[in-house]
């Protein structure tokens, strides 16, 4: 198998590392592994890898080293135009949560400078909301999903999680003013439910 993939993309390093170099893996949608017909419906989209929170019920905690490993710009930007040739109509940023950083404003910034039409969606945690993130949200087609997993001090202390409702509140207040498309899911199952 390896001996296939190196002889398919030759020019692309095959990473056997237990923590890969971020910066050299190769684009699976610039080196066509994954092929984008135009007006594809869907495709899944990273940015980066890892969180930086621990919530104990999540597949992600644990991922890499705990870090957060993020792609380089120059990549996204490249995929960000070839989605946009591609006039793909929804990309699901399969990121744990988009927001956790300045390079995020950036790729923002190059999804209005390149006037792509698609619908983004993304992960998304109340707290790192900022005015001027949701501000951005409203130039483009964007749907933010936020996890809220639980409203219940109780249950949230069983899974590692804060929730600081009346931040909370003022962030939905927020989402509702500036008519921002987003949804809000809870855990079912968690420990002390009945």
């Amino acid at each position: 198998l390896l001996r296939a993939i190196q002889e398919n993309f030759s020019q692309y390093p095959v990473l056997l590392s237990d923590i890969p170099d971020f910066a050299k893996l190769p684009s699976p949608y610039l080196t066509h592994a994954l092929l984008i017909p135009e007006g594809t419906q869907m495709i899944r989209w990273e940015t980066k890898r890892g969180c930086p929170y621990q919530c104990s019920f999540c597949s992600y905690r644990g991922v890499v080293h705990q870090g957060i490993y993020r792609l380089p710009l120059h990549r996204i930007y490249s995929e960000l135009a070839l989605f946009s040739e591609k006039k793909i109509k929804k990309i699901n940023v399969i990121d744990p949560v988009f927001h956790i950083g300045s390079d995020d404003l950036k790729i923002i910034h190059k999804i209005l400078e390149l006037h792509i039409k698609t619908e983004f969606t993304f992960q998304c945690r109340f707290e790192r909301a900022t005015d001027e993130f949701l501000q951005l949200c409203t130039y483009f087609n964007a749907h933010l999903e936020f996890g809220l997993q639980s409203i219940h001090r109780e249950e949230l202390e069983a899974i590692g999680r804060k929730n600081d409702m009346e931040l909370i509140m003022q962030k939905m207040d927020s989402l509702q003013r500036y008519g921002i498309d987003y949804e809000v899911s809870i855990i079912y199952g968690l420990p002390y439910q009945t």
